[in-house]
C-alpha cells in the first residue's frame, strides 16, 4: 500500500461542507493579514507572557469576527484554566460562530481541571442562546467537561436529552442543535461510564432517537445530518452499558452499517447470553465487513467457550482480508474447528510467495498463519520458520521474529537482530526480551542504528542488564549522537536512553549527564534535573533552550491551501483525494503540503492498519517513531473525528511529526485530542 503524494490546484472549490460546524474561510478572513499572522504565531508559540499574548488580546477586542474566532480558539488550545476570564466575554459576542468557539474553548481550557469552573457559565449562556450553532456547541461542551460528581452528570444528561428532543429539530438549524446535544451525550456517557449509570428515561430517550430510521427503511433516503445523530445516540446508549436487548436486536438490523456495528460492540459485553448469541450470529452474516469484523471479535471474546468456533473457520474464507486475518489469529489462540486448526494453519503458511513481485496482500495470511501456528503448536511451526527468516520482504521477516519469540528459538532471533531492516531488528529484540535472553551485545550493537524506534527498544532492553558497565559508554555515545541531530522528534529514544542510565542509579554519571540540563527539549532537561538532584542532594535546575519553531503560514498561503487538493497515489493504481482545512489547522496543513511538495512522502506506506479504527502512514521508517524533525503543535477543533477525516498522529500533546492517520470509522473518542487537518473527498 505504498503511496506517492502529488498536489492538484483547482480554481474553484466546490466540495460540499461535511459537518455543521462553521469554519474560517478566505472569504471571511479579515483584511488585517498582519494581525492574523501575529495571532497564528502567538498560538503556535503557546504565548505565556504579556508581550507574547498582546496579539491575542488585540484579536479578542477586534470588531472582525474572523479575527475574534482565531483568538478565542487559540486561548482554548493553550488548555490553561487561568485564561478562562479572557474567554468568557466571547460567549456573548455578536457573531454566533464566535460564541460557539468560545464555548468550545472553555471546554478545552478545563480538560485537565475541574468542570465547576465553567459549567455554571455555560448553563447560564444556554438559557439565553437562540442560535442553533452556538447552542449546539454549548451542549457538546457541557457533555465533555470533566465532572467529578455523579449528581452533576445526571443533571447534565437530562439537560442534553431535553435538547435532543427539541421540538424544532426538523426546522432549519434545529438539526445542528440536536447534533450538538447528541455529541454531548455520547461524550458524557462514555467519559463518565464508571461514575454514572443513566436512569431508564435517559436510556429510553437515546434508544428512541437511535432507532428513528430512514423513510421506508431506505438508507439512501436518510439525510446525512440525521444518520449522524442516530449514530451518536446509538454510541451513547452503548457507552452507558445498559442498552436493552430489544434495542440491540433492532439496532443490529438497522439500514446503517455503523449503527449495526455499535450493536455488536454492545453485544460483546452484554451479560445475557441469548442476546449476545442472536446479535453476533446476525452480524457474522452482515454485508458490511466492519460489522463482520466486530462480530468475529465479539464471538471470540464471549461466545466461543459456549458455542465452539465454527464461525472462525467460515471467516477464514471471508472476502475481506481483515476479517480473514482475524480468523487466522483466533486459530492461534486455540480455537477448535471441525478440522484440526494446525492443518489449516500449515496450509496457509505454505502459501507464502517466494518473491516481492506478488501484490502486497499475498504475504499477510501466511505470515499471520506462521505466528498463529507458533502459538498453537511450536513443533509444527519450527520447520517452517527458516523460509520466513530468509524472505526478501522485510515485513515477512518481522513476522518471523514474532513467531520465533513464541518458539523460543534465540538462534533465529539473534540472527534477525542484525537484519538489514531496522523494524525486523526491533521485533527480534522485543522477542529476545520476552525470552529473558541476556543479549547485551545485541542490544548495544543496535544503539549504533539511526532508527529511533530501534534505539528506544534497545535502550529499554539494556535497563534489565545485570552488568551495566559495558552498556554505559554505548548509551552515552548514542545519547550524544542523537542529541547532536537536534530533532524534537528524538524525545522518545533520548528519554529511553536517559531512563536506562538513571536506572543504573550510579551517581558518578552526574557529570556526564549535566549538559542535558540545558537541552532543547524541556522533557529531557526536566528528567536530568530530577536525577541529578536526587543523586547529589543539591538542586539542579533545568534551563532548556528550545529549538527555533517552524514559521507559521501566512494568510495568503492559507488562502492558496484552500484551493489545493492532495492526492495520494497508491502503488496499486488507486488514489485518495484530500481536501485541506487550513483555517482550522493552519500549521499542520501547511507542513503536510510542504513535505508533499518536497517528495517526503514518496514511496512511503500506510504502515499501521487497524480495522475499525484508523490507517496511519507517512513515516520514513514505517514505524511509530520516525517522522519529520520538528514538532508541530496540536490544533484541535470542534470538528468530529468522523470516517474520512485526516488527523495528525502524535505521542502526547504538541508532538506532531508529519505522520498522518485516516479515520476508517467514526472515532469520537479522539475528538478534542487530535488535530484534524484534512478530509477525504
Amino acid at each position: 500500500m505504498k503511496y506517492v503524494v502529488t498536489l492538484l490546484c483547482v480554481l474553484v472549490v466546490s466540495a460540499p461542507r461535511h459537518s455543521p460546524e462553521p469554519t474560517i474561510t478566505a472569504a471571511r478572513a479579515s483584511q488585517d493579514t498582519s494581525l492574523i499572522r501575529a495571532l497564528l504565531d502567538a498560538e503556535d508559540a503557546r504565548a505565556d507572557t504579556p508581550d507574547a499574548m498582546a496579539p491575542l488580546m488585540r484579536g479578542l477586542a477586534s470588531s472582525d469576527s474572523s479575527i475574534q474566532l482565531i483568538a478565542v480558539r487559540a486561548l482554548g488550545r493553550f488548555e490553561r484554566p487561568s485564561l478562562i476570564p479572557l474567554i468568557v466575554p466571547l460567549l456573548s459576542a455578536g457573531t454566533p460562530s464566535v460564541r460557539a468557539e468560545a464555548a468550545n474553548a472553555l471546554g478545552q481550557a478545563v480538560m485537565n481541571d475541574d468542570a465547576e469552573t465553567v459549567h455554571p457559565l455555560l448553563v447560564a449562556r444556554l438559557a439565553e442562546e437562540d442560535d442553533p450553532i452556538a447552542r449546539g456547541s454549548i451542549l457538546q461542551t457541557l457533555g465533555r467537561l470533566p465532572y467529578r460528581s455523579p449528581e452533576r452528570v445526571g443533571t447534565i444528561a437530562e439537560l442534553l436529552l431535553d435538547a435532543l428532543d427539541e421540538a424544532d429539530a426538523e426546522l432549519g438549524g434545529g438539526r445542528v442543535t440536536q447534533h450538538g446535544a447528541a455529541r454531548g451525550l455520547e461524550s458524557l456517557l462514555r467519559l463518565q461510564a464508571s461514575r454514572y449509570t443513566p436512569p431508564p428515561q435517559v436510556t429510553a430517550g437515546l434508544q428512541r432517537v437511535a432507532l428513528a430510521g430512514p423513510p421506508g427503511g431506505n438508507p439512501s433516503a436518510e439525510r446525512g445530518d440525521v444518520v449522524r445523530i442516530r449514530r451518536l445516540a446509538t454510541a451513547a446508549a452503548v457507552a452507558s452499558g445498559v442498552a436493552e436487548s430489544d434495542f440491540l436486536m433492532q439496532a443490529v438490523l438497522d439500514p446503517d452499517a455503523a449503527i449495526r456495528r455499535f450493536a455488536v460492540l454492545a453485544a460483546g459485553v452484554a451479560e445475557e447470553l441469548g442476546t449476545r448469541s442472536r446479535i453476533v450470529a446476525a452480524a457474522l452474516r452482515d454485508d458490511s465487513p466492519t460489522v463482520r469484523f466486530e462480530a468475529l471479535r465479539a464471538y471470540a471474546r464471549r461466545l466461543q467457550p459456549d458455542f465452539g468456533c465454527e464461525p472462525v473457520r467460515t471467516s477464514l474464507l471471508d472476502p475481506n482480508v481483515h476479517v480473514a486475518l482475524l480468523a487466522i489469529d483466533l486459530l492461534g489462540a486455540g480455537c477448535a474447528t471441525g478440522e484440526a486448526p494446525e492443518r489449516i494453519l500449515l496450509g496457509l503458511a505454505a502459501q507464502l510467495p517466494s518473491s516481492t513481485n506478488q501484490p502486497s496482500p499475498a504475504w499477510h495470511k501466511p505470515a499471520h498463519a506462521l505466528v498463529a501456528l507458533a502459538q498453537l503448536d511450536p513443533r509444527l511451526a519450527d520447520p517452517l520458520l527458516p523460509r520466513f527468516v530468509d524472505h526478501p520482504r522485510w515485513q515477512v521477516r518481522m513476522y518471523a521474529a514474532r513467531a520465533a519469540a513464541y518458539l523460543g528459538t534465540t538462534t533465529h532471533l539473534e540472527r534477525l537482530a542484525f537484519d538489514p531492516h531496522h523494524n525486523v531488528r526491533e521485533a527480534a529484540i522485543v522477542g529476545l526480551r520476552s525470552q529473558g535472553a541476556q543479549a547485551d551485545s545485541v542490544y548495544i550493537a543496535a544503539l549504533d542504528n539511526s532508527d529511533y524506534q530501534l534505539i528506544r527498544t534497545a535502550a529499554r532492553a539494556l535497563r534489565e542488564t545485570t552488568t551495566p558497565a559495558p552498556a554505559i559508554p554505548a548509551l552515552l555515545r548514542t545519547l550524544r549522537r542523537v542529541t547532536d541531530e537536534r530533532r524534537e522528534t528524538s524525545r522518545n529514544p533520548r528519554l529511553a536512553l536517559l531512563e536506562t542510565l538513571i536506572a543504573y542509579d550510579d551517581p558518578s554519571l552526574a557529570d556526564s549527564l549535566a549538559p542535558w540540563l540545558r537541552d532543547f527539549d524541556t522533557a529531557v532537561a526536566d528528567r536530568v534535573s530530577g536525577a541529578l538532584t536526587r543523586w547529589t542532594g543539591q538542586d539542579h535546575v533545568a534551563s532548556p533552550t528550545p529549538l527555533p519553531r517552524l514559521s507559521a503560514p501566512t494568510p495568503v498561503e492559507l488562502t492558496a491551501l484552500e484551493q489545493t487538493r492532495v492526492v495520494l497515489h497508491m502503488a496499486n493504481g488507486g488514489a485518495v483525494e484530500l481536501r485541506l482545512l487550513p483555517w482550522e489547522a493552519p500549521t499542520n496543513a501547511a507542513r503536510f503540503v510542504r513535505l508533499a511538495r518536497t517528495g517526503y512522502f514518496d514511496g512511503l506506506t500506510f504502515h499501521r492498519v487497524v480495522p475499525n479504527f484508523v490507517i496511519q502512514g507517512g513515516s520514513p521508517g514505517a514505524n511509530e517513531y520516525a517522522g519529520d524533525g520538528p514538532y508541530t503543535r496540536d490544533e484541535v477543533t470542534r470538528r468530529a473525528h468522523r470516517r474520512g477525516t485526516v488527523g495528525l498522529s502524535t505521542r502526547g500533546r504538541d508532538t506532531g511529526d508529519g505522520q498522518i492517520f485516516i479515520n476508517v470509522v467514526d472515532n469520537h473518542r479522539l475528538d478534542h485530542n487530535y488535530t484534524i487537518f484534512a478530509e477525504v473527498v
